[in-house]
């Protein structure tokens, strides 16, 4: 009996996990008329804000494409280790770990939709994440320590 019921909690708490962390596939994301920039030492990345809790989830899942000079800023209300997944993306990226002054703390290159279902972890607690297509951010000037403007 007791193992019964550690099966069937370990299996819901699977299942909430599951609805937790799925990004729904409804919203799409437009850049604003006020366009938004990230300003890099070598360019401007212009960005779509995820900012709510539900942008925030969407990310750039089931995209087909992004722009070359366009990238997600993902905004998050405090500081705090965050994970992201590749779940139901069509392209690699790199997730730029941005701490609450904007300085970067750490890069994921080359994020894969294959590496799906693994989770990339900010090295340490961060309030902003940058994803731009995989390879960009050596060509934006992009390293650990590096200080973004926005």
């Amino acid at each position: 009996m007791k193992i019964i019921l550690s099966v069937l909690l370990c299996g819901a708490a699977l299942f909430g996990l599951f609805f937790i962390v799925q990004r729904p596939s409804t919203t799409s994301f437009q850049v604003s008329s006020e366009q938004s920039y990230v300003q890099t030492p070598t360019t401007s990345i212009r960005i779509l804000r995820a900012d709510t809790e539900d942008s925030r989830r969407q990310g750039l899942s089931n995209r087909t494409s992004l722009p070359a000079d366009t990238g997600m800023l993902f905004i998050f209300p405090s500081v705090a280790i965050q994970g992201f997944w590749m779940k139901d993306m069509h392209f690699p990226l790199d997730i730029i770990w941005i701490d609450k002054d904007k300085k970067v703390i750490g890069i994921a290159k080359n994020a894969t939709p294959e590496s799906y279902p693994a989770v990339f972890m900010s090295p340490d607690p961060i309030q902003y994440v940058l994803e731009i297509h995989a390879g960009t951010s050596a060509d934006f000037g992009i390293t650990t320590g590096t200080q973004l403007v926005f």
